[in-house]
């Protein structure tokens, strides 16, 4: 998520964090 906010600039993309949510669950 860190990688995501910083990309952002602070603000959390909702699908991007779902995707690595769900990347993460399924590794």
């Amino acid at each position: 998520v860190g990688a995501v906010m910083k990309s952002s600039k602070g603000k959390a993309d909702g699908k991007a964090v779902t995707a690595l949510l769900q990347a993460k669950a399924a590794s």
